[in-house]
């Protein structure tokens, strides 16, 4: 259990050196998503970890997996729905949209547009 903790500990200093080291290069977003101030940044880091569009799928694929697992938060409300749009997961963007608390927390002033953009790709994927 101890060196749980450690690796715990160890990532936690990398991430806090690497956020030191980005200073107003990234920034806390909705949800608590960290993001890239520049688009050249966003387009170098993509260039150099994301070789091609296979990989960036499959790195989505892996996301959404994760966030599906989550209980629900706003972290995951934003996030979730992001990826499986991406994806095109049509039967898994309605299944997950169609939950009140979902519905919900995506249905207000600021995010109401994403939640129409992501019930419109869920049933024109199913339809068309």
């Amino acid at each position: 259990m101890g060196s749980q903790y450690g690796r715990f500990y160890n990532s936690l200093s990398i991430w806090v050196l690497w956020k030191e080291a980005l200073g107003e290069l990234i920034y806390e977003g909705l949800g608590g998503l960290i993001k890239f101030s520049s688009s050249i940044f966003r387009q170098v880091i993509k260039e150099k970890y994301i070789d091609s569009l296979n990989t960036e799928m499959q790195n989505r694929i892996l996301i959404a997996d994760y966030f599906s697992r989550l209980p629900h938060s706003e972290r995951k409300s934003v996030e979730y729905p992001w990826q499986l749009y991406h994806l095109e997961a049509a039967d898994k963007m309605k299944t997950y949209l169609s939950q009140i608390r979902v519905f919900m927390s995506l249905y207000d002033g600021c995010r109401k547009q994403d939640f129409l953009k992501y019930w419109k790709m869920a049933f024109q994927v199913l339809y068309h």
